[in-house]
């Protein structure tokens, strides 16, 4: 207590800032590498609002799309309560034009891989994703690329074998392949 029965609260601080001079900015712990950062040095996730230093974000996203993870690309903290996951303008923000580039290449890889009413044509200069129509599940249907024309089977990708089951049919053979 202080004098005429007041409280007083001391703050402890390592220096007193000269008359004029802002107190020093607070320090946060990166939950990637542990060290202390001014607020300044830190990126708080939207989805989630975990914390972390830039340059350790910067560090795993790089690394992450590096090793094709895709999307979505979570949190990298294991125990995030939220399960976030880092939205397309903060990886944006965060990663080289190339990498970001990369990135949503491995996304829409990714989403034709997990769409059963998309494939990718089996010629490997067309490079082109191919409608297939609805079918039982499993149920193979004949698919025409829209732009080389190769009509081939959905299931197996060789040739269209309309009577013919996939393991029995013969692989589709390129006017450059030998054998």
């Amino acid at each position: 207590m202080g004098s005429g029965g007041r409280t007083q609260y001391l703050t402890m601080t390592t220096e007193s800032p000269a008359a004029g001079e802002l107190a020093p900015a607070p320090l946060v712990t990166c939950k990637l590498c542990l060290c202390e950062q001014p607020l300044d040095k830190m990126t708080t996730l939207q989805e989630c609002r975990c914390l972390f230093c830039t340059a350790c974000l910067k560090q795993y996203l790089q690394l992450a799309i590096r090793e094709g993870c895709g999307s979505p690309i979570a949190c990298p903290d294991t125990v995030c309560l939220n399960h976030g996951t880092l939205q397309e303008a903060e990886i944006a923000s965060l990663v080289p034009v190339d990498q970001f580039q990369l990135y949503q290449r491995l996304k829409f890889e990714r989403e034709v891989h997990l769409d059963p009413y998309r494939t990718w044509c089996p010629v490997a200069d067309c490079q082109t994703v191919c409608p297939v129509a609805s079918s039982d599940p499993g149920q193979p249907v004949q698919v025409e690329c829209p732009s080389c024309h190769l009509k081939f089977c959905s299931c197996c990708k060789d040739a269209w074998h309309a009577e013919v089951s996939c393991r029995d049919s013969q692989p589709i053979v390129l006017p450059t392949e030998h054998r």
